[in-house]
C-alpha cells in the first residue's frame, strides 16, 4: 500500500532532533539558518552556541575571526567600507565599524552565546581601544537590560599593557564564566594592574599567563592566591625577581592557597644565589625547582 510521506522539514522536527543538528553547525551556518523563518531563528537563539572569537583593530580596519572564519572590514572611501572574506570582497555604503558591529550583533545579542576563547588586540592604541569598547558596550548594555550579567567568556586573551583597559574589558564579562586570563604586553611593562586585580572577575580566574614585565612584581604575585595555574614570562631584562621575594611569595601566598597547583616564572634577570641554582626544595606544601632563568613551583602532596 502506497503512503504519502512529507519530506523532512527542519522547522517541524522534534526539538531534541533539531538541537542535535544545530550542534554540528558552525557559527556561519547557524547565522544563515536563523534567517529562514521565525521558528528556526527561535531554535538557534534558544540553543547554547559555543564560539571562538578574535578581534584585531588596526588603523582604518577591523579583523574578525569567528570559529576560523576570517572577515576583514576596512575603510574604502568616505561612508564606504570593504568587506573581505577569503578571496571574496564587496563594497558597502556604510561605516566599517558599524558594519562589523552589525555582524557581531547576530551572535553577541543572543543571550545563549558562549565564547570559549575571546582574543582582543588594539595595537596598544587608545583610539582603537575606544572603538572596541564602543562595540562591546553596545551589546553589553543590551544584555544587562534584558537581565543578563555580561558576556559568557571562558578564556580571555588580551594584547595590551594598560591595566585600566584590561579592567574595562573584564567588567563586561560574566563573573561566573571566566576561568582563564592571558595578557601579552609585547615587551612593555604592565601598568596599573590593580585596576583589574580588584575585580570580582579576577577572583574567578584559575589559569593566568602574563607575557611581559611587571615592576615591581609584588602586586601580581600577591594576587595569585586564587589561581590554580600561572606562568609569568618576562621577555626582557627589566623585571628583577629576587630569591627573597620568591621565598616570601611561596610561604605567604602559595602555601595559603586552596587552589594552587602549578606555577612558573621565567626571567633573564633572576637573582638566585649560585648554591641554589638547579636546587630542589620543599617549602611548606610547595615543591620548588630553581634553574638559571626559571622557577617552577608545584603543589606538594
Amino acid at each position: 500500500m502506497n503512503r504519502d510521506f512529507s519530506p523532512p522539514n527542519l522547522d517541524t522536527m522534534p526539538n531534541n532532533a533539531l538541537k542535535e543538528i544545530l550542534n554540528y553547525l558552525n557559527i556561519k551556518e547557524r547565522s544563515v539558518l536563523r534567517k529562514v523563518n521565525r521558528t528556526l531563528r527561535k531554535a538557534v537563539d534558544n540553543n547554547h552556541t559555543t564560539v571562538n572569537v578574535a578581534l584585531n583593530f588596526w588603523d582604518d580596519s577591523i579583523s574578525l575571526n569567528l570559529d576560523g572564519i576570517g572577515i576583514e572590514y576596512s575603510v574604502e572611501d568616505e561612508d564606504k567600507c570593504e568587506i573581505q572574506v577569503g578571496r571574496t570582497s564587496k563594497i558597502l555604503d556604510s561605516d566599517y565599524v558599524e558594519t562589523a558591529m552589525n555582524d557581531l550583533g547576530v551572535h553577541f545579542k543572543n543571550p545563549n552565546t558562549r565564547i570559549k576563547n575571546l582574543k582582543l588586540n588594539w595595537e596598544f592604541s587608545e583610539e582603537l581601544f575606544d572603538i572596541l569598547v564602543r562595540i562591546l558596550r553596545t551589546f553589553f548594555d543590551e544584555l544587562t537590560q534584558n537581565g543578563g550579567s555580561g558576556f559568557f567568556v571562558e578564556n580571555l586573551h588580551i594584547e595590551d599593557n594598560d591595566g585600566d583597559n584590561i579592567g574595562q574589558v573584564l567588567t563586561m564579562i560574566d563573573v561566573n564564566t571566566i576561568t582563564s586570563l592571558r595578557i601579552n604586553c609585547d615587551g612593555a611593562h604592565l601598568r596599573d594592574e590593580e585596576q583589574f586585580l580588584d575585580l570580582l572577575q579576577w577572583q574567578r580566574v584559575r589559569d593566568f599567563r602574563l607575557i611581559g614585565d611587571v615592576e615591581p612584581p609584588n602586586h601580581i604575585l600577591n594576587a595569585l592566591r586564587n589561581v590554580s595555574f600561572f606562568h609569568i614570562d618576562q621577555d626582557n631584562d627589566n623585571m628583577e625577581v629576587t630569591f627573597e621575594r620568591i621565598f616570601i611569595f611561596i610561604l605567604t601566598v602559595l602555601n595559603q592557597s586552596d587552589n594552587f597547583e602549578h606555577g612558573q616564572i621565567t626571567t633573564r634577570n633572576l637573582d638566585i644565589p649560585a648554591p641554589f641554582i638547579n636546587a630542589h626544595l620543599i617549602l611548606g606544601n610547595v615543591s620548588v625547582s630553581f634553574k638559571q632563568n626559571r622557577i617552577t613551583m608545584e603543589k606538594y602532596e
